[in-house]
């Protein structure tokens, strides 16, 4: 894939818009006080300025990337993953910005946390995306607190973070928000140095406190065997009632079949359980893989697009139809045998009634 050669200090699962900074340009966004209030006006939380954690990605072509490289422009950091559902929906807009923006201040970076390079790479073809796509390496998004995607971070010219998005939205069409901030930018960006292990302390106290559902994918019957229904359940577990849980998309393979769907809730100690239980058929016996699953879910007082995790999938080990085994099919043939050839026994020497 041929894209540009781009530096950049990237905010975990996030995409960074940056814009060179302009001499004489407009005098009442020089202050963060006016750029909060232009995020705010375009719908995006805007957050205590703090100094953005560097680190250093490789994109799809194997280049590094640092998001210390984009001091001096405005960053769009958006995270995201190829099975999630809103992080496709939104992906458009971001290709529509980055050909409008891209030239003229404002840069568009995403990071993937799929860690299987061959799909993003399918993933990037088919939807044409020209920005940097970052594999993230397991650190970034944690140390940028991205435990639901899509996430997304604005940073400023001067490598602050100042804005924070979650959920998928149309990036495309905040002209008046972009060409405010590069007009308003700085024309000059300095940072210092921060500790690593600070500036994440600060940064991770910046998002509202969102600790999505946990969820497990289990195999609810001890021995499932083809032509008779078994049990999967998707467990999905939280904590207090801040929650809307969607029910999740369990995609079977080929082979199997799903009946019908229960659902059950409990509670214990404050932490709430939603138990989806799927009854599923295999006609043949055999082993079928369950992919992970989505488990979609929407804070209460959130109004955009339901928010994405995944949990693991299993493996079901489907065994034969239940038969007579062979020794016991035997010494019932015998057992059948013998006491009808005992009857004709019985029969043949019973004394013959006297005839008249």
């Amino acid at each position: 894939m041929n894209r540009p050669a781009t530096h950049l200090t990237l905010l975990p699962l996030l995409v960074l818009l940056c814009a060179p900074g302009r001499a004489g340009a407009a005098d009442d966004l020089g202050d963060d006080q006016a750029v909060a209030s232009a995020l705010q006006r375009a719908g995006i939380r805007a957050l205590e300025p703090t100094p953005a954690v560097d680190f250093t990605l490789m994109d799809l072509d194997s280049r590094q990337h640092t998001l210390s490289g984009l001091q001096g422009q405005w960053v769009l950091l958006t995270f995201f993953a190829t099975w999630c559902g809103p992080c496709k929906t939104e992906m458009p807009s971001l290709q529509a910005l980055h050909e409008a923006w891209g030239s003229r201040g404002v840069a568009v970076v995403t990071v993937s946390v799929d860690g299987d390079t061959r799909s993003v790479e399918r993933f990037a073809q088919r939807r044409g995306l020209q920005f940097p796509i970052l594999m993230d390496d397991g650190k970034t998004a944690s140390a940028y607190n991205a435990h639901a995607i899509p996430l997304s971070y604005l940073v400023d010219p001067q490598g602050r973070v100042v804005g924070l998005s979650r959920g998928a939205r149309d990036w495309s069409k905040l002209d008046s928000l972009w060409q405010a901030l590069t007009d308003g930018a700085p024309a000059d960006a300095s940072t210092g140095s921060a500790d690593f292990g600070a500036a994440v302390r600060q940064l991770m106290e910046l998002p509202p406190e969102v600790i999505p559902p946990t969820g497990t994918v289990d195999l609810a019957t001890i021995r499932p065997r083809a032509g008779k229904p078994f049990f999967v359940d998707v467990v999905v577990r939280w904590e207090g009632d801040d929650y809307q849980i969607h029910p999740p998309q369990l995609e079977l393979p080929a082979g199997l079949r799903e009946i019908e769907t229960a659902t059950e809730s409990s509670s214990i100690d404050g932490t709430r359980c939603l138990t989806y239980r799927a009854s599923v058929v295999a006609e043949d016996a055999g082993s079928y893989a369950i992919p992970s699953v989505d488990l979609r879910f929407r804070p209460r007082s959130y109004t955009k697009e339901p928010l994405t995790s995944r949990v693991p999938g299993l493996t079901v080990r489907v065994h034969r139809r239940a038969t007579i085994p062979w020794i016991a099919g035997i010494g019932l043939i015998t057992g059948i045998l013998g006491a009808a050839f005992l009857g004709a026994v019985r029969r043949r020497n019973a004394p013959s009634e006297p005839r008249e």
